[in-house]
């Protein structure tokens, strides 16, 4: 029940609008790894979920809309495409279990419609590439070549989009270039959207003999972003991030620790 209880956790950390009060720091971070781990985990399944379509269908395309949502303790993904009444309808669903396992796989040669939330994921994440290529059209700083999505169920009463750059490097690890989107469930207008590090910070997976933790210098940033955890989760490697509130350790399992400002690298900087 994984999921489930990163949702509950996400809820309450990040509430709708008219619910909004004053966080403290430690409930930023709780959320930030929360959600962090939360996105490891729907883009680890869904990249299954892709390579279970492109062998057990035999099909190198990929549909371009798809939406994804918690299923026990893993993720339920439908692919497909929107008819002329904008109704998602399904190529393909894949179920992926908590384990990393295949517990379902259809591909659909019917009129098979999406669930309420797929359609609305899926919804969501039309309006959120389009708003996105509108972005990188108009800065210089998204340098990546692809970028991946994940439309998540929170917070209430909206659905939260996670642009982040796609590592298509063996060697290296991209941090950076990452947009967050508060959209509204009803209306799927954006509320809000927030960049975290602007520049795309590549960094490579081993580290020289001499270096003992990998660290990113974001002095603009607030605190790490949860697309910074979802990373440092994927390297499985500590990361130590400095941002205007200070220096972060990120654990490889996606835990966040504030060094305090008398730690002997912290003042060294």
């Amino acid at each position: 029940m994984k999921s489930a209880i990163l949702i509950l956790v996400l809820l309450f950390l990040f509430p709708s609008p008219s619910e909004a009060r004053q966080v403290t720091e430690q409930q930023i971070l709780e959320w930030t790894s929360s959600a962090g781990q939360m996105i490891y985990s729907y883009h680890t399944s869904f990249d299954l979920a892709v390579q279970t379509i492109r062998s057990s269908a035999d099909e190198e395309f990929i549909p371009e809309i798809y939406a994804g949502g918690p299923y026990n303790d893993g993720w339920a993904f439908s692919f497909g495409a929107f008819n002329e009444d904008s109704e998602f309808i399904l190529d393909y669903g894949v179920i992926v279990g908590g384990n990393g396992e295949i517990l379902n796989f259809d591909a659909f040669d019917f009129h098979r419609p999406a669930s309420f939330y797929h359609n609305l994921a899926a919804n969501a994440l039309q309006v959120v590439q389009q708003e996105f290529e509108q972005l990188r059209l108009e800065s210089d700083d998204f340098t990546a070549d692809y970028y991946r999505f994940a439309v998540l169920p929170f917070p209430r009463e909206h659905v939260t989009a996670f642009v982040s750059p796609y590592d298509n490097c063996p060697e290296v690890s991209y941090f950076g270039n990452d947009v967050t989107y508060l959209i509204d469930r009803r209306t799927l207008e954006i509320k809000s959207h927030n960049r975290y590090h602007h520049r795309l910070l590549p960094l490579p997976i081993e580290l020289p003999e001499n270096a003992v933790t990998a660290m990113l210098d974001v002095p603009n940033a607030p605190y790490p972003s949860p697309l910074d955890i979802s990373q440092t989760i994927r390297r499985g490697k500590p990361m130590i991030i400095r941002t205007e509130n200070g220096f972060f350790n990120i654990s490889p399992a996606g835990s966040i620790e504030k060094i305090p400002d008398d730690n002997p690298m912290v003042k060294g900087f």
